[in-house]
């Protein structure tokens, strides 16, 4: 037995989120590391430690990212909240991943990331 078809307006909606994690996904895992190993000046092992550190802290933060969009009641919903604070966060996280100051190093490197992948978080997981 089926329930009520979904009209193509909804279905749009619920994966619009999709698209820009995806559009980031690949410059991400691809050119991160060759972009911060080379012009960059950082010894490839030293951006794979730091890309992994914040990779743990998301170990930690997924599941609070869960309950408080689970818990979070809002007049615009549960899910929407998170999304609404996550996109300006990006914004800046991405930035400063992909256009560091001159001279950024490890340090850089980890707060832009750790910033992105926290609001990574806010929109993928609600």
């Amino acid at each position: 037995m089926t329930g009520p078809k979904t009209p193509f307006g909804v279905l749009l909606a619920y994966a619009a989120p999709a698209l820009p994690l995806a559009i980031l996904g690949l410059p991400l895992s691809v050119h991160l590391p060759a972009f911060w190993a080379g012009p960059m000046g950082l010894r490839l092992a030293t951006v794979g430690f730091v890309l992994t550190l914040v990779r743990l802290m998301d170990v930690v933060f997924d599941p609070f990212v869960g309950r408080l969009s689970d818990r979070w009641r809002t007049r615009i919903g549960r899910r929407r909240p998170p999304i609404i604070i996550a996109i300006p966060v990006g914004l800046v996280g991405g930035a400063a991943l992909f256009f560091p100051p001159e001279g950024a190093g490890p340090a850089w490197l980890f707060m832009a990331y750790a910033i992105l992948t926290a609001a990574w978080s806010l929109i993928a997981l609600p």
